[in-house]
């Protein structure tokens, strides 16, 4: 889908946000295109932005409005022009060559760096805070829901930027509650990306298929009857004909470029991606701790830079998996950066009773609400293969092991944090922000103090040793 100068324009004024046209590179423009910007920063000298009404009578424009966000419009229209003038002047280069009787790709790579320095694309979103149009509180809010019972209690819904991380055990049905969301948005006109970094798109289509029809994965295996195939391919139709959005399915992918790639290669104005093995992004780096924390930095500033929602799941380690109900932000696999990065993390622990699984679902960090909002999934299985999934909002005080939190405990976590990321507390603070001592609190359920430091503890006598 080619965008049109005019959508980023409208888009531009509409927004009352010219830096969209006005930091585009000059050469990539056309001679039109280029006298409109000019007149837009003559405007701006002068203090004001022109109206779209003030813009048409000064040119013979036509608005094309356009549902797709104007960060998306800006970097979309300004690579596609970036890469067909980058072409046009290389076939130029080349051909001069060839007129000069030299080697056509003599001097070529000098020739395109020059380009790329000629055409940089400058970020749009440096604002003045004082020129900030308030406006845009009321008009460009666009929140969305979970559209799974009483998650939104949690935050209010989410909003483009948000970067959501749920993290459980091996087996603690933190992918279907991630497909639920999915499906959720979906079904509720919302174009959405899947990355499953475990299973190829064919098997998580047909696992989505089943959850459709209410049944459980393993019916795949036995064979669906006539009468669920029927159901099935109804099911279907209805898809094709009612739902105008779209639901993509893509390989695994490993770096967030890879992502980007998939999101615009679809032409969609996608509007949540999940990502199911946060874990399993590695990126480039050779380092895992060090490349999980790069892509999740990458993760959270794409979000803000497409105004999308990316939900991801991620594995608990060993220790979290034995102690579920407890279960903290230390207990993620791999790298405590997620925890950094993460807007809301949310802890899935699973227990039984009388031998069915009950899911214990709780913030561990919440930028956008409190801690106290904690929700229970009951998956639901029989032995015919029929398969729900239930919820139920738990009361604020609900704490199924009553655990009391020491401060010789917190401390000794924040000692173990600082030990990890090679950074001071006061520095932990500054990246998590105020809900880092929160944090600590939520690490120290566990108490994870070594017989080490309460003996260092004990020589001291009293006060405190970090």
């Amino acid at each position: 889908m080619e965008i049109k100068f005019a959508e980023l324009l409208t888009a531009a004024l509409i927004n009352k946000n010219p830096q969209y046209v006005t930091r585009l590179p000059q050469c990539i423009l056309q001679d039109n295109e280029r006298k409109q910007v000019a007149y837009i920063n003559e405007c701006l000298e002068q203090g004001w932005v022109p109206s779209m009404d003030t813009f048409k009578r000064n040119f013979r424009f036509i608005e094309m409005p356009t549902e797709i966000p104007a960060d998306v419009l800006y970097m979309e229209f300004a690579k596609a022009r970036r890469d067909n003038y980058i072409a046009e002047q290389t076939v130029e280069f080349v051909e001069t060559n060839k007129k000069l009787q030299k080697s056509p790709y003599e001097g070529l790579a000098d020739f395109q760096l020059e380009l790329l320095d000629k055409t940089v694309i400058s970020s749009p979103k440096i604002i003045d805070y004082g020129d900030l149009p308030r406006e845009s509180y009321q008009t460009n809010v666009s929140r969305s829901k979970y559209y799974v019972p009483y998650f939104d209690e949690i935050s209010e819904g989410l909003q483009g930027g948000d970067f959501l991380v749920l993290m459980a055990g091996t087996k603690g049905y933190k992918t279907t509650l991630l497909k639920e969301l999915t499906r959720g948005a979906w079904f509720n006109g919302e174009d959405v990306v899947f990355c499953s970094q475990e299973q190829a798109p064919l098997s998580l289509a047909q696992q989505l298929d089943m959850q459709n029809l209410g049944r459980t994965h393993s019916l795949l295996r036995k064979g669906i009857s006539e009468e669920q195939m029927t159901e099935l391919k109804g099911f279907q139709q209805k898809i094709r004909k009612g739902i105008g959005n779209k639901l993509f399915i893509t390989p695994p992918v490993k770096s967030v470029r890879q992502l980007h790639e998939y999101i615009v290669s679809l032409n969609r104005p996608i509007r949540k991606v999940f990502i199911d093995g946060l874990n399993l992004m590695q990126g480039d780096y050779s380092d895992s701790y060090g490349s999980l924390q790069k892509v999740c930095s990458e993760l959270k500033q794409y979000a803000i830079e497409h105004n999308l929602i990316i939900i991801a799941v991620t594995q608990s380690n060993r220790e979290g998996y034995k102690s579920s109900m407890t279960m903290g932000a230390q207990h993620i696999a791999g790298s405590f950066a997620i925890a950094m990065f993460a807007d809301i993390l949310l802890a899935l622990s699973t227990i039984e009773e009388n031998g069915l699984p009950y899911v214990y679902v709780r913030p561990l960090l919440n930028r956008h609400g409190d801690l106290t909002r904690k929700i229970s999934m009951l998956p639901r299985y029989s032995a015919d293969g029929k398969a729900d999934v239930g919820f139920e909002l738990l009361p604020k005080d609900y704490d199924p092991e009553n655990t009391v939190i020491s401060v010789f405990g917190r401390n000794a976590v924040k000692a173990m944090l600082s030990e990890e990321l090679k950074m001071s507390w006061t520095q932990i603070k500054e990246k998590v922000g105020p809900q880092a001592d929160a944090l600590a609190e939520f690490l120290a359920e566990e108490s994870p103090v070594s017989t080490e430091l309460e003996k260092e503890f004990e020589k001291l006598g009293s006060g405190d040793p970090f």
